[in-house]
């Protein structure tokens, strides 16, 4: 169960970093394994791992650059709203100004629910499909402790949202993390 911790780290270089996250209530810690046990002790929870935090970023909706979006992944197709288009020249501007007004990203972030049946979870990078025609890509996939196997994927913007799909032979529902309308009715006062 990940809830907010409030507490006073030591004050020595290198014991802890702390971080603020979306991920397990705000907040991450991270400490040398061999202190790990000792900190969640004095702070009254439990260490998790690299691979339960993973599930917790996934199931959170929070993409990994570069392992959930590839070289042609724009800011809105993974929910992030930020880009000022007012601003000087930057990288990327024509498409992000593109996106503006045609209303939509061509794409969006999603999270699947894998079918839990396979005991092997599909690797990232493996087709998504649906009706046997390439819709997407999946991006990082875990074993959520509650959810079971869960992932990220870019999907097509005009798949279904109901839609189930294929994953190397494996069923999988979605949840929008970003919604397929997002343009036409979340625009910026410019």
């Amino acid at each position: 169960m990940c809830r907010p911790i409030r507490c006073r780290l030591p004050r020595t270089p290198g014991d802890a970093v702390r971080l603020d996250s979306e991920v397990a209530g705000g907040h991450e810690l991270l400490v040398a394994r061999s202190q790990a046990a000792e900190l969640a002790a004095q702070l009254g929870t439990d260490a998790v791992g690299v691979r339960a935090w993973e599930a917790l970023r996934i199931a959170a909706g929070v993409p990994r650059i570069g392992v959930d979006t590839d070289d042609r992944t724009i800011p809105n197709e993974i929910g992030l709203y930020g880009t000022h288009l007012e601003k000087g020249c930057y990288r990327g501007q024509e498409t992000v100004a593109r996106v503006h007004t045609l209303g939509r990203p061509p794409r969006r972030l999603t999270l699947l629910s894998l079918d839990g049946s396979d005991a092997e979870l599909p690797a990232p990078g493996t087709p998504v499909s649906l009706e046997g025609r390439r819709v997407g890509v999946l991006g990082s996939v875990a074993m959520h402790h509650e959810d079971g196997p869960i992932a990220l994927a870019l999907l097509r913007r005009a798949t279904p949202p109901d839609a189930v799909l294929d994953v190397a032979g494996t069923a999988a529902g979605q949840e929008l993390l970003v919604d397929p309308e997002v343009g036409l009715h979340v625009r910026p006062i410019l």
